[in-house]
């Protein structure tokens, strides 16, 4: 077994403890998630949640381990590893809805509107 099939499986071990975990603690996590993403927003394009962030930041998951540019600035592929392994613990990505604002999706929910017509 490779080292990255090693990281996998203990990534998917972790999130299985996750759905034990107590619902405060999930809520407490679900926030430094939303807050890390529009920190990321912010230090960017000065915008506390910019139009489309969410399918940006998945862009740069997508692509680790490759740093990403986003409006000209360099984020680092420790911190888009950070966003990843929280995601892949919580099974959720932080999307933008109107009128809720941020708002925690299921990952499985999050893949299929991406892969039926979400913007990639």
């Amino acid at each position: 077994m490779d080292a990255n099939s090693i990281e996998v499986q203990q990534r998917r071990k972790t999130y299985h403890c996750a759905t034990a975990t107590p619902p405060f603690i999930r809520e407490v996590v679900r926030q430094w998630m939303a807050n890390e993403m529009s920190d990321i927003s912010e230090e960017t394009i000065f915008s506390g949640w910019e139009s489309g962030l969410e399918f940006r930041l998945w862009r740069a998951v997508q692509a680790l381990p490759e740093p990403h540019e986003y409006c000209g600035t360099v984020i680092d592929a420790e911190r888009i590893e950070r966003l990843r392994d929280v995601s892949e613990w919580l099974g959720e990505w932080m999307v933008w809805r109107d009128p809720d604002g941020v708002t925690p999706v299921p990952l499985d929910v999050w893949k299929s509107e991406l892969s039926v017509g979400g913007r990639r």
